[in-house]
């Protein structure tokens, strides 16, 4: 397993936040920035530990390593993958999440619902700060 230093692996998580103009600043509810910051922090995590991966080539590619060695790509969100979300109820955020992230993926829903463990953690970290897009 590849290990990053924790400075290395928030310059690549901030290049996220950049692509999206996302910062915890940005939201009037507490418990909102609080889940952010969470989030967040997961991410940064997952990097150090070589199970996410962010570069921004010709637009932003976003990289999950599985437990299995498997990798998911992450496509960056355009208004067709927040149809996918279309019937879901606002309360429902991880309806909500596994659409957009399967959509993104390009593997549809139910491979999100697939994952387990730390691997659907990270997963639901990066889908609520792209519900947030």
């Amino acid at each position: 397993m590849t290990v990053i230093s924790w400075e290395v692996a928030n310059e690549q998580f901030n290049l996220f936040l950049d692509y999206y103009d996302l910062e915890a600043e940005d939201f009037a509810n507490e418990a909102t920035k609080e889940q952010f910051e969470t989030a967040s922090n997961k991410l940064v995590k997952a990097i150090t530990k070589g199970r996410l991966e962010i570069k921004e080539e010709e637009s932003l590619c976003v990289t999950q390593i599985l437990k299995n060695g498997e990798h998911i790509e992450y496509g960056v969100v355009s208004g067709k993958h927040k149809l996918a979300m279309k019937g879901k109820k606002d309360t429902d955020i991880f309806g909500r999440i596994y659409a957009i992230m399967g959509s993104i993926t390009g593997l549809g829903e139910t491979a999100i619902l697939k994952l387990a463990g730390i691997d659907l953690s990270i997963a639901e970290s990066l889908g609520f700060l792209l519900l947030q897009v």
